[in-house]
């Protein structure tokens, strides 16, 4: 049976792993089984939807990409792969840390953000967002000030009966290689997440799997020349979150798990402080982005970590 790797607090075993998954430690099962067999065509799939995804009657989702294979996902832990011919198999591993792993915690009951998380006081604050905004920089700059890293990446956020909670981790940031120079931070010895790109897995000590309850949540929406801070209502912060939400499509076809997802975006708005950032469109200014912020949070009462 093959070993059981780790990324980003979530276990892997199986025929194809996630590039950058680590062995896991001690006694451990397995999150997420991966499968390399063939994935038949649906009779779904015949019918008008979205070219990349398409969910099953029977609860499953299909993911087809051109060149690079097709994915069935069911039950929230099991993944098969039918690689396409000359796929590179690099490709497909991320695909598993990314989407796929999104719909896979959908499946669980979970909300899958795009985002990073930093530790405040023993909870968690949520910076989330489309890709290519700036989240893990801005989440770096924090780091460098004293906020313990959590999570980066697709983040599994439970509403749970005694309050939202960020359900698991690790203190990792994927961040480029222009933005750590930036902000000096050494890459020695750090791994790419593919040959040949300049984007980097870096690590900020040993930090708790969580859960953590989350204490706000912070939407990088936009950028500007000065970064602006706003506090949110519940009904424009749902809204917001909405646009953060990884894999969408996988599961907005079914109007009852769209209805659930958002009931459940309703419950984390309301129980939660929301905010909407407009990201200071420089590097150089990710400090005084960061400054804001831990102004903004004073005022409203949630203390500095340090």
């Amino acid at each position: 049976m093959s070993a059981i790797v780790e990324l980003g607090g979530w276990r892997y075993r199986g025929d194809l792993l996630p590039p950058g998954a680590a062995p896991t430690k001690g006694d451990a099962t397995a999150d997420i089984t991966v499968t390399v067999t063939s994935v038949p065509v649906m009779a779904e799939e015949a019918e008008p939807g979205h070219p990349l995804w398409r969910r099953l009657a029977d609860g499953r989702v299909l993911l087809s990409v051109s060149g690079i294979g097709r994915f069935c996902l069911s039950g929230g832990k099991q993944v098969d792969i039918e690689p396409a011919a000359g796929a590179d198999p690099i490709t497909l591993g991320l695909l598993l840390s990314g989407p796929v792993l999104a719909v896979l915690q959908r499946q669980r009951g979970f909300i899958p953000f795009d985002g990073a998380a930093l530790g405040l006081n023993g909870k968690a604050l949520l910076i989330v967002g489309a890709s290519g905004l700036g989240k893990s920089s801005l989440a770096a700059v924090l780091a460098q000030q004293g906020w313990p890293v959590l999570a980066d990446g697709v983040l599994a956020v439970a509403c749970a009966d005694t309050g939202p909670e960020l359900v698991r981790g690790a203190p990792r940031l994927r961040l480029w290689r222009r933005s750590a120079q930036a902000l000096g931070l050494d890459l020695e010895g750090c791994v790419p997440l593919r040959p040949g790109v300049a984007r980097f897995d870096t690590r900020w000590g040993d930090g708790s799997p969580g859960p953590w309850a989350i204490s706000g949540v912070v939407n990088v929406l936009n950028r500007a020349p000065a970064p602006m801070v706003e506090r949110l209502s519940a009904a424009r912060a749902t809204a917001c979150l909405a646009r953060s939400v990884w894999s969408r499509p996988a599961y907005g076809e079914d109007r009852t798990g769209a209805a659930r997802l958002m009931a459940d975006m309703i419950s984390l708005a309301s129980r939660t402080p929301c905010w909407h950032l407009t990201l200071c469109e420089h590097l150089d200014g990710l400090t005084a982005t960061s400054n804001l912020l831990q102004d903004v949070f004073s005022a409203a009462e949630l203390p500095s970590p340090r």
